[in-house]
C-alpha cells in the first residue's frame, strides 16, 4: 500500500525532504510535548526505531560537526555543543546502527 501522502512521481528525496520538513513544523509548535513523542516512538515497531535512531545520530553527529566548524549561532549553539560533547565521549563507530 502506498502513502497516500506522497504522490507517485515523488522521488525517495523529495519524501526524505518533505519528511524532515513535517517533523520541524511539528516541533515548532509551542506546546509540542517532546516526551510524549518521544513515549510515542518507544512504542512502535522496533525496526521502525532502529530506523529512526540512525536519523537521530547522523543529527547528533551533524550538530557536532557545526559545533567543530563554528556552524552555529545562539539559537542552536546549546544543541551544537551538547552533541559535539557527546561525541568526544564516544567510541568511533559507536553511533553506528544495523540494517535488521
Amino acid at each position: 500500500m502506498s502513502n497516500p501522502t506522497s504522490s507517485p512521481t515523488e522521488t525517495n528525496d523529495e519524501r526524505t525532504v518533505r519528511a524532515a520538513r513535517e517533523l520541524t513544523n511539528a516541533v515548532n509548535i509551542l506546546s509540542f510535548d517532546p516526551k510524549l513523542f518521544a513515549e510515542t516512538i518507544r512504542r512502535d515497531h522496533r525496526t521502525i526505531q532502529q530506523g529512526l535512531g540512525r536519523v537521530v545520530f547522523e543529527l547528533i553527529s551533524q550538530w557536532a560537526d557545526d559545533w567543530r566548524t563554528g556552524n552555529y549561532d545562539l539559537r542552536n549553539e546549546d544543541t551544537c555543543k551538547a552533541c559535539f560533547e557527546l561525541f568526544q565521549d564516544l567510541d568511533e563507530g559507536a553511533l553506528i546502527t544495523r540494517y535488521i
